[in-house]
């Protein structure tokens, strides 16, 4: 299932924190597949070398940081994500896709453990 697209998401919507310490950011350039509407703070899979729309069942891999990318691309598109951390995600900020449950935004949770995301709920 697609992700609701916001395209005015914004990145405190859902970043709580990053980075304690020298170089304060954790973000990194990455590629995203042709074709995906995304907005910011979308949950990521790898797919080789290219990042997707995570979706139940798949490995969690960082959050779109980039703002919004239009579904009508037909090549990647160079993008800004968190793929490690030390970062504080805002569990209720995330652009969970439709039907997710309970047991699976946990299991989401227990996989970027140990890449230093770790999540809150906020207001």
């Amino acid at each position: 299932m697609p992700p609701i697209v916001d395209p005015n998401a914004r990145l405190s919507d859902w970043l709580a924190a990053e980075a304690d310490q020298p170089p304060y950011f954790c973000r990194e350039e990455v590629d995203v597949i042709a074709g995906e509407e995304l907005r910011s703070g979308t949950l990521l899979k790898l797919t080789g070398n290219e990042y997707e729309a995570w979706a139940p069942g798949d490995t969690p891999a960082g959050f779109l940081i980039t703002a919004y990318i239009p579904g009508d691309t037909t090549a990647p598109v160079r993008a800004v994500a968190l793929v490690r951390g030390p970062a504080t995600i805002k569990t209720n900020g995330v652009a969970w896709p439709d039907g997710i449950t309970e047991a699976q935004v946990d299991a989401v949770k227990t996989a970027l453990a140990p890449m230093l995301i770790v999540f809150r709920q906020s207001a």
